[in-house]
């Protein structure tokens, strides 16, 4: 997601706030999601 997405979605002013989300890679965060809900069927 574009870093000025995430600012105005998260309401923040500081920049530091932004880069601690910034660098989320989005197959690890599918995996970590995946393993940490109930199981649907998928």
């Amino acid at each position: 997601m574009p870093r000025e997405y995430v600012k105005e979605l998260r309401g923040d002013k500081r920049g530091e706030s932004i880069d601690v989300y910034h660098h989320i890679n989005k197959e690890e965060l599918r995996k970590a999601y995946l393993a940490y809900i109930p199981k649907l069927g998928i």
